[in-house]
């Protein structure tokens, strides 16, 4: 696969794949287990993030970083799994959107909406 493929389908920010490169490695070489054939984390963050951004099928991308399909599935999603584990490493969430937040201002809602129904009936 050539750099220039990867640069014209990408549009991401070198310094944010690089940092994601590096939050990623010390997970990713940890999971490699002795039965599987090890991959590089760097080769696994590329190969995530062209599988991510474009629809193509597993043979396409095993084909495009010289892997089988079976290789390139179990590494897309061993770094799927790693990348699930960073995510809040990785990504700044808005204040209001998590999910503990949702539910304590949904739990709110119902106390006092259920004490004002009552307020009102009386």
């Amino acid at each position: 696969m050539m750099i220039i493929d990867l640069k014209y389908h990408f549009r991401l920010i070198r310094s944010s794949v690089e940092i994601l490169m590096c939050k990623v490695k010390t997970f990713y070489n940890s999971l490699n287990s002795l039965i599987e054939r090890p991959s590089d984390y760097k080769k696994a963050t590329l190969m995530t993030v062209w599988y991510l951004s474009i629809m193509e099928t597993l043979r396409q991308i095993g084909d495009s970083f010289d892997l089988s399909r079976g290789l390139a599935f179990r590494t897309i999603h061993k770094f799927i799994r790693v990348l699930s584990k960073l995510l809040n490493d990785f990504i700044l969430w808005l204040k209001g959107s998590s999910i503990t937040g949702r539910y304590e201002e949904e739990k709110w809602r119902k106390i006092h909406q259920s004490s004002l129904g009552i307020k009102c009936r009386e």
